[in-house]
């Protein structure tokens, strides 16, 4: 199993990385402080070998949607590198008005940020591991290591891991 680096923690988003995968956690709202964090990892992947880069996001129902600047922010930041990325999932987790909520605002940053076909937006962890993994590399984690590392970012944000 690849282990995951240290967790990070930024504005209430936990963020770490294992093999070629960013792992992220939003228990806050969408900001510019953790997407440039999330943008490190992902630029830190890359520079270690990893040219190809998978994100699997968690939002949970008490983030909420980037504000004006912070969409700004995420369009260029995403264009500088959309190279590198093979596959987002985002899990909305919650109830089906806040996965509607997380998939309409996705789908048009995803459109505006040239990421349609890659990023996929799932209702529930277990979707949100098996689509990562129908696009996995040899480097991706394992579902089981996967589940390990998401339990780590529910403990760094003081939050208890689902069943």
């Amino acid at each position: 199993m690849t282990q995951p680096r240290d967790v990070q923690v930024v504005d209430d988003v936990a963020l770490t990385t294992s093999g070629d995968t960013v792992i992220v956690l939003h228990k806050g709202p969408a900001r510019i402080p953790p997407f440039t964090a999330m943008c490190g990892h992902i630029d830190a992947l890359v520079a270690s070998g990893h040219p190809s880069v998978l994100v699997l996001q968690f939002v949970l129902p008490t983030s909420s949607p980037p504000d004006g600047k912070t969409r700004a922010f995420t369009y260029s930041e995403t264009k500088r590198v959309r190279a590198h990325l093979h596959c987002i999932v985002t899990v909305a987790l919650g109830d089906d008005l806040w996965t509607s909520i997380v998939r309409t605002v996705l789908r048009g940053m995803s459109t505006v940020g040239g990421l349609h076909g890659i990023h996929f937006v799932e209702k529930s962890q277990e979707d949100g591991f098996t689509r990562l993994r129908s696009k996995a590399s040899s480097n991706t984690p394992s579902e089981a290591a996967l589940r390990q590392i998401t339990a780590s970012l529910y403990a760094a944000l003081d939050l208890p891991y689902p069943p």
